[in-house]
């Protein structure tokens, strides 16, 4: 049975990513309704990180054996496809199709923030936070790119560990 290769599986990941914020857009999760697109913007993120299992399982499957970097490797290269490929989509969505997604999204996390009473500290802190992520600066983009990487390659640690190949005990 062929494996698909960690780069494939990148690949469908971003396919599969751009047809959910498409259903998001359509619904209204990133646009008027962020009270459900704050819980359904995560999705994405964790198909990746459970498609990450996949791509070093399928590692060995493919080597009949694994070592941890090996599983690693493989685990990083495809969270370095898809972190660089999930940001394009992102400056995308946002800079053309989305071009309000910031100013409603600040808009919702303000309103939170009122109706909880939240103290001023609380406020900036949340406000800086909203700005640092989601204002379609340069910035902003590049600490998407470096956090979507450093999660996959944390979660692909994880699974490298979980699928290596046992070693012989030394009696």
């Amino acid at each position: 049975m062929k494996t698909s290769s960690p780069i494939r599986i990148a690949i469908i990941l971003l396919l599969i990513t751009i047809v959910w914020i498409a259903f998001q857009h359509i619904m209204g999760y990133n646009s008027l309704r962020h009270d459900i697109g704050q819980y359904t913007r995560m999705v994405t993120a964790f198909v990746f990180w459970i498609a990450l299992f996949v791509v070093v399982r399928n590692e060995k499957k493919k080597n009949s054996s694994l070592t941890f970097m090996q599983g690693w490797k493989a685990g990083l290269l495809t969270s370095l496809v898809y972190s660089f490929g999930f940001t394009v989509i992102i400056i995308l969505y946002q800079q053309f199709i989305n071009p309000e997604f910031y100013s409603t999204i600040k808009a919702f996390t303000i309103s939170q923030l009122q109706s909880s009473h939240a103290s001023p500290e609380a406020t900036d802190s949340a406000l800086r936070e909203v700005d640092m992520s989601y204002s379609g600066t340069p910035l902003s983009y590049l600490l998407l790119f470096v956090f979507s990487f450093i999660m996959g390659g944390f979660f692909s640690a994880i699974a490298a560990k979980f699928f290596k190949a046992k070693q012989p005990s030394g009696n």
